[in-house]
């Protein structure tokens, strides 16, 4: 499956295949696991969230593109914050799997506004559950990451309680 990888996607590419004794389940390959998943994404999801923004909120108004460019974007950003360059860095700060949950996490975070503004940060784990197996089958996993993708709406003290 070939697309375009970021910098932090490129060291998750590179860390699954070297590490793969450090995730919890040394069967999968979070690497082919993530990238099909943003396929799914893209196929099945970011198409329809700007359309979905403006029918099902309440309040209409100007909005930031919610498209697939947003969503790369923001992996792009993160690992600017986390000092990536062009993705051959090894990077310290994050284990392998917490780089998986941060991708996973970014690519989610805002695939809630498909069903209008109002509280779409609460939605990414009815987000994950129904990508179905593209976003694994580890249930649990998805409830975690819907915690951290949910986090950026804004409620600091809902950060706080997810670390």
């Amino acid at each position: 499956m070939s697309m375009h990888l970021h910098p932090l996607e490129k060291i998750l590419e590179r860390k699954a295949s070297t590490h793969r004794s450090n995730f919890p389940n040394t069967t999968i390959d979070y690497c082919t696991l993530y990238k099909g998943f943003v396929q799914h994404l893209r196929s099945n999801i970011y198409k329809d969230v700007d359309a979905g923004l403006a029918a099902n909120s309440v309040e209409h108004g100007l909005y930031t593109a919610h498209n697939s460019e947003h969503f790369d974007e923001v992996v792009l950003y993160a690992g600017e914050l986390l000092g990536v360059q062009d993705g051959s860095e090894d990077l310290e700060q994050l284990s392998p799997y917490e780089l998986y949950v941060l991708l996973v996490a970014i690519r989610i975070h805002d695939a809630g506004n498909i069903h209008g503004r109002e509280e779409h940060e609460k939605k990414c784990f009815t987000v994950l559950r129904n990508c179905g197996a593209a976003a694994g089958d580890d249930d649990a996993e998805k409830k975690i990451i819907g915690s951290i993708a949910q986090a950026h709406g804004g409620k600091l003290h809902q950060a706080i309680k997810i670390l």
